[in-house]
């Protein structure tokens, strides 16, 4: 499979044509290449139907981007342990993350603005983590479901003056896997 050419944006780099389909296609070949390279993906749980990711999402208020319907429907997350069977693409089963995702909007609750921009490193309410804890990637659920998400790294890097930086965002998870 020829990868698609990465571009720059106003909202960070870009796949050219990104799309759920592209993504699809770009994930079994990500797999396939893993299978080859880094072995067995026994720990990649089977993924989900449409209903219940969209079902899921719902439960916290959320409409997910058509890639993360892809996304889980390829495979729910991954089994905890160990190093991820997919480099750079390590997530959760949807359950948990809601779970997780529940238990941070009650903790945005608590905090004004400038506490929550900070608690958040960039990814508060609307932006779905696919990992439990603060470093992780987030992908924006703001945004019409149809359009290629932005997907930001919530990892922690701080300026010259010891503030918090937003560390990196690209847009769709087509330009992760590429």
């Amino acid at each position: 499979m020829e990868l698609p050419l990465i571009r720059e944006t106003a909202d960070g780099p870009a796949v050219e044509s990104a799309s759920p389909e592209l993504l699809a296609n770009l994930l079994d070949e990500y797999e396939y290449e893993s299978r080859i390279y880094s072995g067995p993906v026994e720990r990649a749980l089977a993924g989900i139907s449409r209903e219940e990711v969209v079902d899921s999402f719902a439960q916290v208020g959320l409409v997910p981007p058509e890639e993360l319907v892809v996304l889980f429907g390829w495979h729910n997350g991954v089994r905890i342990g160990g190093t991820s069977p997919f480099p750079r693409l390590w997530f959760t089963p949807l359950a948990e993350l809601v779970g997780n995702y529940e238990s941070r909007l009650r903790l945005f609750e608590q905090f004004d603005d400038e506490d929550l921009r900070f608690a958040t490193w960039g990814a508060g309410p609307g932006w779905f983590p696919l990992v439990p804890g603060q470093y992780t990637l987030a992908v924006d659920c703001t945004r019409a479901p149809d359009l290629a998400p932005r997907v930001r790294s919530t990892d922690i890097e701080f300026d010259d003056n010891q503030k918090p930086m937003r560390r990196g965002q690209i847009v769709s998870l087509c330009t992760l896997v590429t």
